[in-house]
Parts: structure tokens; sequence; C-alpha cells
């Protein structure tokens, strides 16, 4: 993401609303990943990937993944992170 914190609420499938914290765009393979932080949860060391699916002009699905995507698109943000960090 840019460097403004974005926070969304979605929900999930049994109804109830979950924040989480938007920490990157990925691109791979054609598609679009968002990588998401439970919100708020600082101690939280596991992070979310869903695919973009743009459901109209005003919104996006998210969309579960399967492993290996979730891995190669986790290694591309942690391969981002490592970058930053290394340049910081």
């Amino acid at each position: 993401m840019h460097d403004s914190d974005l926070t969304l609420t979605l929900t999930n499938q049994y109804g109830e609303e979950e924040k989480f914290e938007a920490l990157d765009i990925i691109e791979y393979q054609g598609n679009e990943y968002i990588v998401l932080l439970p919100y708020p949860d600082d101690n939280s060391n596991e992070v979310i990937i869903f695919q973009i699916e743009e459901a109209n002009e005003y919104e996006e699905k998210y969309m579960s993944v399967d492993y290996d995507t979730t891995v190669a698109v986790f290694n591309i943000f942690m391969e981002k992170v490592r970058n930053a960090y290394l340049q910081a």
C-alpha cells in the first residue's frame, strides 16, 4: 500500500464483521492479491491473502486462494518488506 494506513471491514461466511489492516497489494500471474493483517491485533504474526476481483465499479470481492498461490504471493510480499527495510 502507500504511506497511509488502510483498514477494511469484511464480512465473513458467518455474516460477522472482521477488521483488517491492508498491508500491500501484490500482482502475481496477471492477478492482484491483497495482504491483510487482523486489526487491531498487535500480537498477530499471521497475514491473510485474498485475490481481488471487481464486483462492480464501486466494490471489490476478495476470494480465497490455494496454498501454492498463497505461498508465492507471501514470498513476493516478504521480499518487498526486506527490500524496504534494507533501503531504510
